[in-house]
């Protein structure tokens, strides 16, 4: 994410859209949308974010959750180091 945003790697957002709608790469597509929604392909991320609560991994679970939470425009980025932390690595402070 910090790659596609900071130093305009394109081909980067394009890999994170493509690991985001990956069924097999489960584990990581909750954390690609969300870097999509910070990236500004928010209806991207909202889209794929009904099918990410639905996921049997938990972290995708809650990364799809943060989405719809963030629908309602409350919400400008989803991803920082302590919520990647708490959500990705399940580190609790």
């Amino acid at each position: 994410m910090y790659l596609a945003r900071d130093q305009g790697r394109e081909d980067l957002r394009g890999a994170l859209a493509s690991l985001a709608e990956n069924p097999k790469q489960d584990a990581l597509r909750g954390i690609a949308a969300a870097a999509l929604f910070d990236l500004g392909d928010r209806e991207r991320s909202f889209a794929l974010s009904a099918e990410l609560v639905q996921s049997r991994q938990l972290t995708t679970s809650t990364w799809g959750s943060l989405l719809r939470a963030a629908q309602g425009g409350a919400v400008d980025r989803l991803v920082s180091e302590p919520t990647y932390r708490r959500v990705q690595l399940g580190w609790l402070e």
